[in-house]
This record gives structure tokens, C-alpha cells and sequence, in this order.
């Protein structure tokens, strides 16, 4: 051959062989899982995820690439995902533990606890000294109510692993569950020493330390989990619920401040100063914020959809109506927009056109809790209160912590008088918020309205446990010793209440009605007076 020959045969050579191995299913599949690995080292989940899905085109039984999609989806908090991945992966490799323990803890979250247990005990069969395994049984344990089998798996994972800061971490949160509070202090303080840049460990051990008051330890230990996680947004709303809790509303917006410009490329950063606006019903603040952070993220998604929702609050509707356009126009099956475009339709009372928006949504994604509860709202205004408690229901079967269904169900029991569907309501709140007074306060109301005069009492004292300066509690005690005739007891509660909280209407209210009993109208007008 010439020299001229040789360079154009070496290229065609060099394409043959790559021509070749492009054919080569089996060189295929490791040119894209490396790759997908090579991403998901770098924290690129999107890109690999891509990869390992390329794997699965060609080989739809590659376990690993299953695996390893699952924690791409894990990663992105993309969980629906991720638990099909799971579950495809324990069915193609049965010795995976890894992937059975991960499917656990998903199922413990998803409240299926039997579930859970029954892949723990799963892997304990295949390998008794998996400490992940026995704290997933322990987990799984005490989510049964079975304290002292989850205790003794939890100090069989301790004895397996001495020196792991997580097994430590987790017989703690077990301990405070069993409501072993010193011993839980001890555990958190010796997860703490094994490993001093365990961020959960500090925010396990700063909420210890609010639920008992002891607001300058709780301070201290949600400092130092922003001190080693800057540009994580968990540590800085810990502080900032902390803050907010001891009555110091500048402090935390402050803080939120600091977090938006530690955080100027972090959606869920540099939206915490507008969501904690909404979130202390300072609307005008929120708008403004909101309106800042369009004009600079435009193309972020969460952040028209929040100013779309402070907008619809707002009863800027028009505006709201053009964000929502935007939302739909780019994603026409968006859920989020839908529901926002239903919401802003049930704002201006058309009724039937929200109930069209929210159906289109549900079958979008039949499992939305929001799309649900919506629809139960707007149908419950048309006056179709029977449909409108079944949405309701569906919204608090999908979202178990859902308490806006919850407060929904009771809102139209105490309207129509349904004790049963109060309770109900009040029952899901409890379970939602157990260290919240509101829900035993309404099952205080539906057993005092049927007549259950010491149930609505024990009720009422559990509010007054969980939240003894909470004025809605002081108020149950209140309505409470009116209805039991002890106006003199029931005037101080009301008064009290109104010492805590200047605008509670239902202490003012309860004041008037003792007023009107006792035949004094005068002094219950001159009361109200009073207050306003």
C-alpha cells in the first residue's frame, strides 16, 4: 500500500472494530453501566439513572442495574420508584440484602410494618449477624408496639457492631419511644462520640433536647449540624422551627436569610425564607418573596408553583391564573398545575369547571392526596357533602399524615352535627400529631356533644398534657366546665386562654355564654367590648 492508502484503511479498521463491539449486546451493557456508575459517583442521579436504564433495555434481568436505578430514585427522593426497583431487584437476586433492607425501611415508611418485619426476619434467615438487619427489625418492632422485642434487637445490633455511631443513634430514638429518656440522652451522646460529624445524630439530639425545653442545648446541637452541613436546608428549618417555637419570629427569619445565600443554587434552600412567610400566614411578605425568587429561578418549577399558591391566598387570581397557564402550557398532565388551576377555579366559585380540573388531575395520578382533598373541598361547597367525605377520606387514606383532611372531616361534621365523622377526624389527627392538642380537643367535642361528659374529660387532660400553654387547651378545659355548670372555674380557663392568646374567639365566646346564662347580657356585651 501507498502512504496515502494506509491512513483511510486504519480509520475503516478502527470502525470495524468499534462498529463491532456497538453489536456486542454484552460489551454494550458494560460500556453503559460503567458509565452510569462513573455519574453516579460524581452525584449525577439523573444522568446516571439514564445509563443503568440503557443497561435495562438490552437486559430487562440485570438485577444489579435494577439495584443501582433504585438508588438513583432513592437519591432524588424519587420513592414510588425506587420501591418497584427495589422490588424487581429482591426478585431477580435473592441474596441481595442490601437491597432487602433498603425495601424494608421504605416499607417501615410507608407505615406497611409487617411488611417490613417480615424482610428483616428475611435477612436474619440468610445472615443472623446483618446489624442492618436487626435494626430493621428493631425499627419494625417498635412500630408494632412491641417495646421489648425492639429493644432486644437493638442491643443485639449494639453488641454485633460496639462501635457503630448508627446503632447507637437508633437504640436511642427506640429508648425515647419507650419513653426511657435518660438512657436515650446517653445513647445519642455516644453516637455522637464515635462519629462527631453525624448531622442526623445532632438533629436527633437537638429535637430531644426541644421536647424537654432546654432551648440553649437544642440551639447548640442545630448550630452544629449547620457548621458541618452549610448547604443542607434540614439543619437550618430546625433551627428555624426551634427559633419560631421560643417566640423568636426575627431570629428565624434571620436565620432564613443566612440559609437563601448560603444556598443560592439549592431550590429547596433558597426557598425557605418565602415558604416560612406563608407558613406565619405573613402573606404580603410571601408574595414579595416569592415574586424575587420568580425573577430569578423562572425555570424552577417548585418556585412557580409556590408563588402560584401564596398568589391563590393572596386572591391575586389573575396572576395566579397566568402561572398556572405557564405550568400547563409546558406540562399539560402537570398535577400540580391542574390542582392549582382547580384551586384558583374554586376561589372564584365555579364550581363545575374545579371539579373537571381536579378529576383531570386524579387521573393524572390517581394517587395524589392534594388532588383528592381538593376535589372533596369543592364538592362539599356544591353541596355534595356525601361524595365530598369520600374524597376526603381517599386524600387521609393516601397521606396518612395528611391533617388538613382530618381538620376537613371535622369541619363538616360539627356543621351537619356528625359526632361519628368528628371523631373520625379526630382520630387521624391524633395519629398525625399526637403531641398535638387539637385532635383530642375535637374528640373532647364529639364525646361531650353525645353526652360522654369523662370521656370528653380524659381527652380534654391530654390536650392540657401535651400543650399546658397552648391556648386552645386551656379554652377545651374551659368549654369543658361550662358544660359540666362550674362557671366559675370555666371563667378563669376562659380568661387565662385570653391572658395566652388575645385573639382566641372561642374562650371570648365561651365568656359571653356564661354571661348570657347567668341572665347578664349587659356584663357579656360589655366583655366583648372588652376584648375587641
Amino acid at each position: 500500500m501507498t502512504k496515502t492508502m494506509r491512513l483511510p484503511m486504519a480509520i475503516v479498521l478502527t470502525l470495524g472494530l468499534l462498529l463491532g463491539c456497538s453489536r456486542d449486546p454484552q460489551a454494550q451493557k458494560l460500556m453503559f453501566l460503567n458509565s452510569g456508575n462513573s455519574y453516579f459517583q460524581q452525584g449525577k442521579y439523573r444522568e446516571a439513572a439514564i445509563q443503568y436504564l440503557n443497561v435495562l433495555k438490552i437486559d430487562e434481568r440485570d438485577g444489579q442495574a435494577h439495584y443501582q436505578l433504585a438508588e438513583c430514585y432513592s437519591r432524588q427522593g424519587i420513592w414510588a420508584d425506587a420501591y418497584r426497583e427495589l422490588l424487581i431487584t429482591v426478585s431477580l437476586q435473592e441474596n441481595n440484602l442490601e437491597a432487602k433492607i433498603e425495601l424494608g425501611n421504605l416499607l417501615l415508611s410507608a407505615r406497611r410494618f409487617k411488611d417490613a418485619q417480615d424482610y428483616a426476619q428475611d435477612v436474619l434467615i440468610r445472615d443472623p449477624n446483618n446489624v442492618a438487619g436487626h435494626i430493621l427489625l428493631a425499627n419494625a418492632y417498635a412500630a408494632l408496639e412491641d417495646v421489648e422485642e425492639s429493644l432486644r434487637e437493638m442491643q443485639t445490633a449494639l453488641q454485633l457492631a460496639p462501635d457503630q455511631s448508627q446503632s447507637y443513634f437508633n437504640m436511642a430514638l427506640l429508648q425515647l419511644n419507650a419513653k426511657q429518656s435518660a438512657a436515650a440522652e446517653q445513647n445519642f451522646q455516644k453516637a455522637l462520640s464515635l462519629d462527631p460529624h453525624s448531622v442526623p445524630a445532632y438533629l436527633a439530639l437537638g429535637n430531644f433536647y426541644q421536647q424537654q425545653n432546654r432551648w440553649a442545648e437544642a440551639e447548640q446541637q442545630f448550630r452544629q449540624a449547620i457548621q458541618l452541613q452549610p448547604k443542607s436546608p434540614v439543619p437550618y428549618g430546625a433551627l428555624a422551627r426551634l427559633l419560631v417555637n421560643q417566640g423568636k419570629r426575627a431570629d428565624a427569619e434571620q436565620l432564613l436569610i443566612q440559609a437563601k445565600q448560603a444556598m443560592p443554587d439549592i431550590s429547596d434552600g433558597y426557598r425557605m425564607l418565602g415558604d416560612f412567610y406563608f407558613l406565619m400566614q405573613d402573606l404580603p411578605h410571601a408574595v414579595q418573596e416569592y415574586a424575587s425568587l420568580y425573577a430569578q429561578h423562572p425555570k424552577d418549577d417548585r418556585v412557580v408553583k409556590n408563588y402560584a399558591q401564596v398568589l391563590i391566598y393572596s386572591k391575586q387570581l389573575d396572576r395566579a391564573t397566568q402561572l398556572s397557564d405557564e405550568l400547563l402550557k409546558r406540562q399539560p398532565q402537570d398535577v400540580d398545575g391542574l390542582i392549582l388551576r382547580g384551586q384558583i377555579q374554586h376561589a372564584q366559585r365555579r364550581w363545575d369547571a374545579a371539579v373537571v380540573s381536579f378529576e383531570t388531575a386524579i387521573k393524572s395520578d390517581a394517587k395524589s392526596p392534594l388532588a383528592h382533598y381538593s376535589l372533596g373541598l369543592t364538592l362539599i361547597s356544591m353541596g355534595n357533602t356525601s361524595r365530598g367525605i369520600g374524597e376526603l377520606r381517599e386524600a387521609a387514606r393516601l397521606q396518612p399524615g395528611m391533617t388538613e383532611a382530618y381538620k376537613a372531616l371535622a369541619a363538616v361534621a360539627l356543621r351537619t352535627g356528625d359526632m361519628a365523622i368528628l371523631r373520625e377526624g379526630a382520630d387521624g389527627l391524633i395519629a398525625a400529631q399526637p403531641r398535638s392538642p387539637e385532635g383530642y380537643l375535637m374528640r373532647a367535642t364529639a364525646s361531650s356533644r353525645s353526652g360522654k361528659l369523662s370521656s370528653a374529660e380524659v381527652d380534654v387532660s391530654k390536650a392540657m398534657l401535651v400543650a399546658p400553654e397552648d391556648s386552645r387547651s386551656i379554652a377545651g378545659m374551659g368549654q369543658l366546665r361550662f358544660a359540666q355548670k362550674r362557671f366559675a372555674d370555666a371563667t378563669k380557663l376562659f380568661e387565662q386562654a385570653l391572658t395566652k392568646n388575645p385573639r382566641d374567639l372561642q374562650s371570648l365566646t365561651g365568656l359571653a355564654q356564661i354571661q348570657l346564662t347567668l341572665k347578664n347580657p349587659v356584663l357579656a356585651a360589655g366583655r366583648v367590648k372588652e376584648q375587641i
